[in-house]
């Protein structure tokens, strides 16, 4: 008897352990509960130093969690089983382009309850520390330049991507200049088809460019298919942040990976 209630207690204590990877704001179904890890120990911050994450930021119990988490590092959170068509979302990249980061808490709120065609990784928070200090630079240089450096944010990104066999990147930013209807860049014929799409239905421009040392440059070339998606910095903050939020939606649509 004392065995089988030793046994009862270690089982209920690992249920606890795993049941504390999925916040209580993510009552969904199996296909899209989220899973976490941590993937960058070095870029760890205090994002709510950032005057305007702190103020946009809805006080659910997942994103309290977030936070804590990006105390220790950048983290993944996957929505799916690992299955089908595989996306990478990232926003953060530049650390003064908190509309990005916004949006995608406020798409990751969106998918709760969504049937999931396929698997989503979310990096919310690419490089916490430089959120939270509201700056572009990481350690003295632009972290979207440096992709090819190894060991740099931008290059464990591209690393995680193509270990996990990602066949699509959405990279959000933030941007001085930029319509007020949005901005999505592509490189290739795939990747102008998926932007005309969510132009046609978003409303937003599109536009050719090369960016040497950025993620989607590397990724591109290394055959994941991947757009940035740019709202401008100077708007309001609810527009831009909803703006954004319309691309992400429509560019995920697209893929097929759900209906909005």
């Amino acid at each position: 008897m004392k065995k089988k209630l030793l046994v009862s207690i270690f089982l209920f204590g690992i249920l606890l352990s795993v049941s504390s990877c999925y916040s209580t704001d993510y009552n969904v179904d199996s296909n899209n509960s989220p899973s976490v890890i941590i993937l960058d120990r070095n870029v760890h911050g205090n994002v709510i130093k950032n005057t305007y994450i702190n103020k946009y930021m809805p006080k659910t119990n997942f994103n309290r969690n977030l936070m804590n988490k990006l105390k220790k590092g950048s983290v993944v959170y996957r929505f799916g089983n690992g299955s089908g068509k595989k996306v990478l979302i990232c926003a953060g990249m530049h650390g003064n382009e908190p509309q990005g980061p916004l949006a995608v808490l406020k798409f990751m709120s969106f998918l709760k309850g969504k049937h999931i065609n396929g698997t989503i990784y979310i990096i919310p928070f690419a490089i916490p520390r430089t959120t939270g200090l509201n700056t572009r630079n990481y350690r003295g240089y632009d972290p979207n330049r440096k992709v090819s450096v190894k060991g740099s944010p931008a290059n464990k990104i591209l690393k995680f991507a193509l270990a996990n066999d990602i066949d699509y990147i959405m990279d959000i930013h933030a941007a001085n200049g930029v319509e007020s209807s949005g901005l999505i860049f592509y490189r290739n014929q795939f990747e102008k088809s998926w932007a005309s799409y969510v132009k046609k239905r978003a409303k937003c421009n599109i536009r050719f460019q090369r960016t040497p040392g950025s993620l989607r440059m590397a990724a591109s070339s290394k055959k994941i298919n991947t757009i940035t998606i740019e709202v401008n910095r100077k708007y309001s903050s609810n527009k831009a942040i909803y703006t954004e939020l319309r691309m992400i939606k429509y560019s995920s649509q697209y893929l097929g990976l759900l209906k909005i």
